[in-house]
């Protein structure tokens, strides 16, 4: 047998191995208490009363006996397969008492005619063993040992059998039981005692009537009154379900305008957007124009600056020195987009000059003289309209064409004086003439602007340089004058100076209008 709580394996007393008839049926049968119940006692009060009458129905009501489950544990075949092993000298059956060896050898001694009788009566089988009652003995034994521990088991909440270490701490456990009931039945019968002391009297019986009575009576009005809050509470839960779908439905519409906004504002900035971006192009623009109308195409076309103290057209210099040398080629040049610039500028301002025409051929240019003789002529003719004779008288003007060259092909013979520069001279004072008749158109376009503005103080276009025929600022254009080749280089410059000046004034005047003699001036002085 195994302990039910720890499962040990467990050696019986021999106290219980040979128990008598009497002893087992003292064991197994019912106690005298709960074969002769005690008459009950008679309540004192209606609550102990009421609660034996219950005990005594729900007694009443119950089965006859308890039921309790017992799970005994299937015994190991094999004891050595445990976790634990309990060392005796013989692991299947206990060793033998003295007690039990002498009352086996006692009736062995004392029947002998029994044992013939057997051994005779088997057949002559002699000296067998005999264990038909040794088995008998042992299977009575483990009956009555397991119908004993079923008993205590079933008249208890604890499953038998069980080990000495197991019972000392149920023991323990329930001597705390017993403590804390014993406690607790101190505790009701102090109770008891303080309630029976406190039994009230009829007066005061009387007084606790009336104040049941007056509580009663505060209750009907308090359930009038939660009756009424309910009421109420009712038509506000009401008035609160309409609000919630009026809130609803505002909130729908508050959705609406939302997204309605949303879009609105998304336009708008899309509109804003838009318009940024178009003030943006515009200022772009307004800069680009700016920058257009301060751009000159005419002075990055003829850029005209100086040398030392040549003047330079393109990078081209126009004069000649001792040191250091220029050829004539890159006079010639210069020569030739200084015409081309003063026809373009004579173009711009729409001016046609008088008794010259401009032929820019580059490093051939040319001036023509146009020259114009009249010579008038008399005729008569007849004509039948009238039957009238009619007399007319005709002009006819001729113009001759002469041409100046603006270029000078240099002469191999040292014997050649100035007869041979004269054309070159005549083209260049031509140039000087045209220079000064584009000057004197400008000056009038100027003048004529100021006066329509008046308002506006602005300084009249003039060249810096005057001219008179041949000579610039008093230095002759002529080769071979006084001057020499530095009187000729100045006046070479000076005429490069005033061609800026009028390039500059020009590109002002067809662009305002006239309003940029400032700026003019401050171009030539750069």
């Amino acid at each position: 047998m195994y302990c039910q709580k720890c499962k040990t394996p467990l050696r019986l007393d021999n106290s219980l191995e040979n128990l008598s008839t009497s002893a087992l049926q003292h064991l197994t049968g019912a106690p005298l208490a709960l074969q002769q119940p005690s008459s009950p006692e008679v309540p004192q009060t209606p609550q102990q009363a009421a609660r034996r009458e219950r005990y005594a129905q729900a007694s009443h009501n119950a089965s006859s006996s308890p039921i309790h489950k017992r799970s005994t544990p299937r015994e190991p075949s094999d004891p050595a397969a445990m976790s634990f092993v309990l060392l005796s000298e013989s692991q299947i059956t206990p060793p033998p008492t003295p007690t039990d060896r002498r009352k086996s050898s006692g009736s062995r001694q004392g029947t002998p005619s029994k044992k013939g009788k057997g051994r005779s009566s088997a057949g002559g089988r002699q000296g067998a063993p005999v264990t038909g009652g040794e088995d008998n003995l042992f299977s009575h034994k483990a009956l009555t040992s397991d119908r004993i521990f079923e008993i205590l088991s079933s008249r208890s909440d604890i499953d038998h059998p069980i080990c000495g270490e197991c019972s000392d701490t149920i023991l323990q456990r329930m001597e705390a039981r017993l403590a804390s009931a014993a406690k607790e039945r101190d505790a009701f019968a102090e109770f008891l005692r303080n309630l029976q002391a406190d039994q009230p009297t009829d007066e005061e019986a009387e007084q606790t009537r009336k104040e049941l009575e007056a509580v009663r009576k505060q209750e009907a009005k308090a359930l009038k009154e939660l009756q009424g809050l309910e009421k109420e509470k009712s038509e506000l839960e009401a008035e609160f379900r309409n609000l919630e779908a009026e809130s609803q439905l505002l909130e729908k519409e508050e959705s609406a305008f939302w997204h309605e906004h949303n879009t609105h504002q998304a336009e708008m900035q899309g509109y804003a957007a838009q318009k940024e971006s178009a003030e943006l192009r515009l200022q772009n623009d307004q800069r680009l124009l700016e920058r257009l109308q301060r751009t000159n195409v005419y002075n990055d076309t003829f850029n005209i600056s100086h040398d030392g103290s040549f003047g330079t057209i393109n990078g081209l210099r126009l004069g000649r020195l001792s040191y250091p040398t220029v050829e004539w080629a890159e006079v010639n040049a210069a020569w030739g987009q200084a015409l081309l610039l003063l026809s373009v500028m004579a173009e711009k301002l729409d001016y046609k000059f008088q008794g010259y025409r401009l032929l820019a051929l580059g490093s051939f240019s040319k001036i023509e003289k146009l020259e114009t003789l009249r010579s008038s002529t008399t005729s008569s003719s007849s004509q039948t309209s009238s039957s009238k004779p009619a007399r007319a008288s005709k002009s006819a003007a001729e113009t001759t064409k002469t041409e100046l060259p603006l270029y000078h092909i240099p002469d191999m013979n040292p014997l050649s004086g100035t007869f041979f520069h004269r054309p070159f001279d005549a083209g260049m004072i031509a140039f000087l003439e045209c220079l000064r008749q584009l000057g004197q158109h400008l000056e009038q376009l100027t003048s004529s602007a100021r006066s329509k503005d008046a308002e506006r103080e602005q300084p009249r276009l003039r060249l810096p340089y005057e001219i008179k025929k041949d000579r610039i600022h008093d230095c002759s254009i002529k080769l071979g004058s006084f001057g020499g080749d530095e009187g000729w280089t100045k006046a070479c410059k000076y005429a490069l100076t005033c061609l800026k000046f009028l390039l500059a004034g020009a590109s002002n005047v067809g662009a305002v209008g006239g309003g940029g003699g400032k700026r003019g001036e401050e171009e030539v002085r750069k």
